[in-house]
């Protein structure tokens, strides 16, 4: 994978922006998850970390985050699976202070495949990932999936110390 045309940002080629019509903030139309979560989490929802989540509380904003079933906080989407911070346009109005999980899109981990890119973002061509112009997306995700990872192991009492 790498990316070509960068002209919106790192890691993105071509990104629409408030023309996009699969925004990355809201719920794809036509998107199916063959994904089951152990914890029966909706797919669709937006996963903040529990900074984020004082953040939003230090903005008085605290309604917008939810912590599920799985004990991981999520950003309250609408009825029609749109993120709160996406203006009618359909730009940001968070842009410049965005969560982990939106700095980290088009990119994904996956567990048997590792780093992946959602192809069906239309700012990404062809699957092509370069790996200097996409370091603040990665980071986020890094951010993102540490903070998942530290919860699981408070969760299952797991200890990080090795013997």
């Amino acid at each position: 994978m790498r990316v070509l045309e960068n002209n919106h940002g790192p890691g993105l080629s071509n990104c629409l922006a408030g023309g996009c019509q699969s925004n990355c903030c809201a719920f794809y139309p036509n998107s199916k998850s063959t994904h089951l979560s152990v914890f029966g989490v909706p797919n669709g929802e937006i996963p903040v970390t529990s900074a984020e989540v004082n953040q939003l509380i230090s903005e008085g904003k605290s309604e917008l985050a939810i912590q599920l079933q799985d004990g991981f906080w999520y950003l309250k989407v609408d009825s029609n699976g749109r993120c709160p911070f996406l203006a009618e346009g359909g730009l940001c109005t968070r842009h410049l202070n965005r969560f982990a999980s939106c700095r980290s899109y088009p990119y994904f981990i996956e567990k048997y495949t590792g780093l992946v890119v959602d192809v069906s973002c239309p700012g990404v061509k062809d699957g092509i990932f370069d790996k200097e112009s996409s370091k603040e997306q990665i980071s986020a995700l890094i951010e993102l999936m540490q903070a998942r990872l530290d919860h699981l192991a408070f969760v299952f009492d797991l200890s990080s110390k090795k013997d």
